[in-house]
């Protein structure tokens, strides 16, 4: 099902953001596949996310169908697409900047900790929008009910009043209060499983090739791409392995680029 829930999650943030009509169709493809598996865990239980949803109560009532396939629904939508969002930008990073993939390709997990924490600082990849409850005025700016509000937690990341050298990443950041995964009530429910996993790929490239480097495709500079990103729009992203002895040689060539994973340019400034 790999495969499927990529092309429906793409379908839904990607190749439908500006196909209202596709958009839809993948949203509908994704909610009677879940309707479906919540109606038979209703009476076939198993040991998993979806029954216990299912078994969870609420004011003494079951969680309503509904309520289950939604919450299934967001688990597959946000948890793909912050996974690949998260880790392509940790995998741009390095393949563009060899003296921090060097440093992190012998490094302790104390350092791969704090690294991954600032690559999600700096490339914040998630922004999320809120409905207005009610007439807000803040900073100048009136707010009134009904407005969608985005919640600019990129530039939130980059607020010089609260980061030492906002716009500059430093790998071994120690006070680094970001908010790539949101904060509050609504702050990402996977938020201490996600750098796990960013930390994962990361380590994957850096150690088994530590010589990578990012080629760019065409005529496009992919740091700088913003906005979807499809097969016909940027290409796929090309990472060179520099030869360890003459006449060895490897081009992997990735997926195509996914929406979110480099959300926006990356400020100016040093790396180190």
């Amino acid at each position: 099902m790999v495969d499927e829930f990529i092309e429906w999650v793409r379908g839904v943030l990607e190749l439908g953001l500006q196909q209202p009509e596709l958009r839809a169709k993948y949203r509908d493809i994704i909610r009677s596949f879940f309707a479906a598996e919540v109606a038979d865990r209703r009476v076939n239980p198993k040991d998993d996310l979806i029954t216990a949803l299912c078994q969870t109560e609420h004011e003494g009532e079951p969680l309503p169908d509904e309520v289950v396939v939604g919450m299934c629904n967001l688990q597959l939508v946000a948890g793909i697409d912050t996974t690949w969002s998260s880790i392509g930008s940790a995998l741009w990073h390095f393949a563009g900047h060899g003296d921090d993939r060097r440093r992190m390709a012998d490094a302790d997990d104390g350092l791969w900790d704090t690294a991954i924490e600032e690559l999600l600082r700096f490339y914040a990849p998630v922004t999320m929008a809120r409905n207005a409850m009610e007439d807000v005025e803040y900073g100048g700016v009136t707010f009134r009910k009904g407005d969608k509000i985005l919640m600019n937690f990129p530039g939130a990341n980059h607020d010089p009043d609260h980061f030492e050298d906002a716009h500059e990443v430093h790998l071994d950041r120690q006070r680094n209060r970001h908010v790539a995964f949101g904060i509050g009530i609504h702050r990402c429910a996977g938020s201490n499983l996600a750098p796990h996993g960013d930390a994962g790929g990361a380590q994957d490239l850096v150690r088994t090739h530590p010589r990578v480097h990012a080629v760019q495709s065409g005529r496009r500079d992919l740091g700088r791409w913003t906005g979807p990103r499809t097969a016909d729009h940027a290409g796929h992203v090309r990472l060179n392995r520099t030869p360890a002895s003459p006449g060895r040689r490897t081009v992997a060539t990735g997926r195509p680029l996914r929406r979110g994973a480099f959300r926006r340019r990356p400020p100016h400034g040093s790396h180190r």
